[in-house]
């Protein structure tokens, strides 16, 4: 048996050959291996494993990075967070008040008028809506939340009928406790777009820039979108607290000093 291994030759021919013994001895009958194994070997089967791994690898390394690429951009752009803000600050800038550098100086009237409205944007109008008179109606128990809600609980004001320069006047009820304001299409002069964010521990300081309602209106009717630069700018000092944040000073900026087209790509 040993000499019939020998006629064989090598081992991979020993792996394609039948043995068929006879009355005359034997016989080696060799024969090919199915197509399938003979295209697809053990190497071949590895390669093409080894393929496929390298490509999948490719395409999770792009889909991986793109989406990486896509929330750098968005953290260094801060957008959600300059939308926060200027959500927040919103009914104090819409009526452009006097800057101040310690909010227990402030305006008490700009104090209470940004409040009223902050409850209008909090709990929305339909809530103070009474028809009867044509008029909204603010428990001062709701403009005192909001007043601490912006500016901080030291904040204590006397409540009572004021105007705000814009032909409205909010009408103070002692018996009812409770403001009036007139019904009409109010609008404030600005609108706010945060520029820039700073913040040192829990002191947040943002550059602002005030844009006109008429602006807006132009912006969103250009099919182009073009951006709408500023009328001016303010610095607004905020401190984080365990409800949010808290209005302390409102200062001009340093970007009303610097050249506006430094700052357009910003607005983007």
């Amino acid at each position: 048996m040993s000499s019939l291994y020998n006629d064989l030759g090598n081992d991979s021919e020993k792996k394609e050959v039948s043995i068929v013994l006879s009355n005359s001895g034997y016989q080696i009958i060799k024969y090919k291996k199915p197509f399938f194994k003979r295209i697809f070997s053990k190497k071949t089967a590895i390669g093409i494993l080894g393929l496929s791994v390298i490509f999948f690898s490719l395409v999770g390394f792009i889909e991986t990075s793109r989406y990486v690429g896509r929330e750098v951009v968005k953290i260094i752009n801060n957008t959600s967070e300059k939308e926060k803000f200027e959500r927040y600050i919103l009914p104090v800038l819409m009526f452009d008040p006097v800057p101040f550098d310690d909010v227990v100086k402030a305006d008490q009237f700009s104090l209470l008028r940004s409040a009223i409205w902050a409850a209008f944007m909090d709990n929305g109008k339909q809530k103070y809506l009474n028809e009867e008179y044509d008029s909204f109606v603010v428990p001062a128990s709701d403009v005192d939340v909001s007043l601490s809600m912006l500016y901080g609980d030291k904040i204590k004001i006397k409540h009572q009928t004021f105007g705000d320069g814009f032909m409205t006047t909010y009408i103070y009820d002692e018996e009812t406790n409770s403001y009036t304001v007139p019904i009409m299409d109010q609008i404030g002069i600005y609108s706010p777009k945060v520029i820039t964010i700073e913040h040192n521990k829990d002191v947040y300081k943002l550059n602002v820039g005030y844009i006109r309602p008429d602006d807006i209106w132009q912006m969103y009717m250009d099919d182009k979108k073009k951006k709408t630069k500023p009328e001016k700018y303010m610095e607004y000092v905020l401190k984080k607290t365990n409800v949010g944040y808290n209005i302390l000073a409102i200062r001009d900026s340093n970007l009303n000093s610097l050249k506006e087209k430094n700052y357009e790509n910003q607005l983007k």
